[in-house]
């Protein structure tokens, strides 16, 4: 059976900048002002940035300060919303 081409009209993604400044720190300093109270600090993207949150691999998180989640956000690709909080050093 062949596919069958269709259009779908949709903006493409912005684009990543490889040595672009992080935003991570300033997430985390937020974080940190409001110990143990959830955030939604990311949506639309990679489950594993939930992982890389609680391993402490984004700068300014250091591992077992921060937890994460996900939640599934109904966008196409199996992207997810991430909630995180600070819970101690």
């Amino acid at each position: 059976m062949a596919i069958e081409p269709s259009v779908t009209w949709k903006a493409p993604p912005q684009p990543v900048h490889k040595g672009a400044k992080s935003k991570w720190p300033q997430i985390a300093a937020q974080l940190r002002e409001r110990p143990g109270e959830w955030a939604l600090i990311a949506t639309d993207v990679s489950p594993s940035v939930a992982a890389n949150i609680k391993a402490g691999r984004l700068r300014g998180m250091e591992a077992g300060a921060f937890d994460a989640t996900v939640r599934a956000n109904g966008y196409e690709n199996r992207r997810v919303d991430v909630y995180a909080r600070f819970v101690g050093e």
